[in-house]
């Protein structure tokens, strides 16, 4: 996110004049400058992974230590890679393909814009989006910049920068919209839609089931004549394709044949429109179908997911239930999941942090003070907390790990919490107390 406070402070400038810009470069900078101040020296662990080591080596002492192994490898194929890719596109379709088609379609003259002001927030909008789609990209798609890598948050970081991308799709369209592009930008949109509805097709390879596998319609001679046998025999039995390949081919395949017909769609019309150039029609054909498909293909994530329970409430009865039962100044242990949220209704309670991040931060071996520095920890802190806690709370379906040590003799459970932190199966807390 570093970059876009230069570039805000840019628009400032430009948009609304020097003073402005001025006034905008004073406060961006006190701001940023007090948040170091407050947090150094540590601040400079989030500065690190992305500044080259061989550069800078005087701010070793702020990089993780090597000499452990993080639990957390993200050591993920292409083909999941590529999956995550457009998964992301998938679930904030309008975001980036809208923002896409603007940019391919904005006039090539600065005079074809409707007006200045639209035309410099564009461009700001514009530099913003891509970038931060970039940068995510290659943080969560192509490296290993922390051990905490996560390749399938790509469409979860999308979500924090879509209103820039929403924003700049409708200046662009509403004030600069080339009716007429050159042969590149007609190509690029073509492409663009053959290319993104195979992606689509092909992040939905899990949504392929036995209906579709069985169709038979794949030829095979036989004696007397032709008969058909099933999609998943003839790429199983004939190429020896594995069922997930076989599953991500038909997917691709499907979202390609909705893209010629989308295709198709547009070039008729312009025909019959000679007004109408094709390159526009197709772009708002291929973005309605999508806006239409949406609920069908969750473009933009829009299954529901715990239909029916209001989990904000759930975390806030959860909370209040905590800080009613946990002891002012107790340590606690945490081994309740990844919702870690009604820990902040008991703020009596004393936290070990780098279990906010459950195992994502936990390493083999190492030294357990400098990982500790670092909010990550080891077994050898593991069994140090274990001895130190107070209160132990515990995910339901993580209690068969926890029978030999939490023994009544020991500990004494406290009466079911009122809620759960999430509806899947097994997310019930358990809490325990070490008796005195």
């Amino acid at each position: 996110m570093a970059p876009l406070l230069p570039l805000l402070i840019l628009y400032v400038y430009f948009q609304h004049g020097k003073r402005a810009g001025i006034y905008a470069f004073i406060s961006a900078s006190l701001a940023f400058l007090a948040f170091h101040i407050i947090y150094w020296p540590r601040v400079m662990t989030i500065w690190t992974p992305w500044l080259p080591e061989a550069l800078t080596p005087f701010l070793d002492s702020f990089r993780i230590p090597t000499d452990s192994v993080p639990v957390w490898d993200p050591n993920i194929d292409f083909r999941n890679r590529l999956n995550a890719f457009f998964q992301g596109i998938r679930y904030h379709f309008i975001p980036i393909i809208g923002s896409f088609f603007g940019l391919i379609l904005l006039p090539p003259r600065i005079s074809d814009w409707k007006s200045a002001p639209a035309m410099r927030a564009a461009f700001f909008l514009a530099v913003s989006f891509f970038s931060l789609v970039l940068m995510h990209g290659w943080a969560a798609l192509a490296s290993q910049y922390e051990s905490y890598s996560c390749v399938f948050c790509f469409s979860n970081y999308l979500g924090f920068f879509d209103p820039l991308g929403i924003l700049f799709f409708i200046l662009a369209f509403a004030h600069a919209w080339n009716q007429n592009p050159n042969r590149v930008a007609r190509i690029a949109s073509v492409f663009a839609v053959l290319l993104t509805a195979a992606g689509i097709g092909y992040s939905l390879f899990e949504f392929v089931g036995n209906g579709l596998l069985n169709l038979p319609i794949v030829p095979r001679p036989r004696s007397g004549g032709i008969a058909f046998i099933a999609i998943v025999d003839a790429l199983t039995q004939g190429l020896d394709m594995p069922l997930v390949a076989v599953k991500r081919w038909i997917g691709s395949s499907l979202g390609f044949i909705m893209a010629l017909c989308v295709l198709l769609i547009a070039f008729f019309i312009s025909k019959r429109s000679p007004n109408k150039p094709f390159t526009p029609i197709l772009v708002n054909s291929f973005l309605v179908t999508g806006f239409l498909l949406s609920p069908i293909l969750h473009l933009g994530e829009s299954r529901l997911d715990c239909a029916g329970t209001d989990i904000i409430r759930d975390h806030e009865e959860l909370g209040a239930y905590l800080a009613s039962v946990i002891p002012p100044d107790s340590l606690v242990y945490w081994d309740g999941g990844n919702a870690y949220t009604p820990m902040l209704y008991a703020p009596q309670a004393r936290i070990f942090p780098p279990q906010i991040n459950d195992g994502y931060t936990f390493h083999i071996g190492g030294d357990p003070d400098a990982l500790y520095y670092f909010s990550h920890w080891n077994a050898e802190l593991d069994q140090r907390w274990r001895a130190e806690a107070d209160i132990f709370i515990i995910e339901a379906k993580r209690y068969a790990g926890w029978k030999d040590f939490l023994t009544p003799a020991e500990f004494q459970e406290f009466a079911t919490p009122p809620a759960s932190p999430s509806c899947n199966e097994g997310a019930a807390l358990r809490i325990f107390q070490r008796t005195p």
